[in-house]
């Protein structure tokens, strides 16, 4: 019997089964896909012009109104990258594979993650650990992160989805033990990368959140748009430096060592070249007292009942 589930904020609590169970990747992936269905529901908020390197790009946000089962509202950008920026495969790396491992290299506020459990080969339960400006504290968000790829048979475009949703550790001791400490803030998030036939890539990353403590609301949810953003820049930059220098150890000639043969003669061989360990659209939190770089933007006025963002804020409070 499958699981007919409505993404929220309201954490998920592996340990308990009078609460809400760990929902099966099915259950989450249908539920991704859902979001995704009805994209006219959603409204524009603003357009972002950004350039990597020598190609332009648009990031696109849009608002969700609340909904009678949201206790806030869904906020999403969009944005179609060149080959120049990555391939299917490039993106793909590093958000659908140690997603919270790589976000902690290229959203500077991610201060610490930890694998809690691997539920299964495409699910595992993470934790991750955001420091900000005072006198804003530490905020920990827990999450079930998701993966699932299609297509690729035949030739036919590949997608890659990531649904994360909160969980509660509290009442498991093991977990409870390994989870950062700080105020718990709750998201959830769908996120899709999708190949495009003529070699261009769209990303799409929906998510809805609370910081938790004491950041009032409309902070939050000003401050969304360019949040969601910036992961964008951050990480095209992160992966761009990531490729150089994948490159240059690919390009590089390893100088030839000398070893003496049975019979005495020199010899000359290669030695092994090393490709460098490589280590995730918070969706979730960034810091938004942190300058924005330079925009050009067009500027789509937010309704009077523009939803809560994640755990970064304009505020002052705690």
């Amino acid at each position: 019997m499958s699981q007919n589930i409505v993404l929220g904020i309201k954490p998920y609590t592996p340990s308990t089964p009078f609460r809400l169970a760990l929902p099966t990747e099915q259950a989450l992936i249908d539920a991704g896909k859902a979001l995704f269905n009805n994209l006219d529901s959603w409204k524009s908020v603003k357009v972002y012009k950004r350039k990597s390197g020598n190609q332009s790009y648009s990031v696109n946000t849009f608002v969700r109104p609340k909904l009678p089962t949201d206790e806030v509202s869904w906020f999403m950008r969009h944005s179609v990258h060149q080959p120049e920026h990555g391939s299917f495969d490039d993106f793909w790396n590093f958000l659908g594979k140690n997603k919270a491992v790589n976000e902690q290299e290229f959203i500077p506020e991610i201060k610490s993650v930890n694998l809690l459990k691997t539920v299964s080969p495409m699910q595992s339960i993470w934790t991750l650990y955001y420091t900000f400006s005072p006198p804003v504290t530490p905020r920990t968000f827990t999450v079930l992160q998701t993966v699932h790829i299609t297509g690729g048979e035949h030739g036919s475009p590949r997608e890659g989805w990531i649904i994360s949703v909160p969980v509660d550790v509290s009442e498991d001791t093991e977990m409870k033990a390994k989870e950062a400490k700080g105020t718990r803030g709750r998201y959830a998030s769908v996120e899709l990368v999708k190949e495009g036939q003529d070699g261009t890539l769209e990303w799409r990353m929906a998510t809805a959140s609370t910081p938790g403590g004491l950041i009032p609301k409309v902070f939050v949810e000003k401050s969304m748009p360019s949040q969601i953003e910036k992961d964008v820049g951050h990480f095209l930059h992160w992966l761009q430096g990531k490729k150089g220098a994948k490159s240059s150890m690919t390009n590089a000639v390893p100088a030839p060592r000398e070893s003496t043969g049975t019979n005495g003669e020199t010899m000359m061989d290669n030695a092994d070249q090393e490709t460098p360990a490589m280590t995730m659209d918070n969706e979730a939190t960034m810091d938004a007292s942190s300058s924005e770089p330079p925009m050009t933007s067009t500027d789509v006025p937010i309704s009077s009942d523009a939803p809560p963002a994640t755990a970064t804020t304009e505020a002052t409070q705690m």
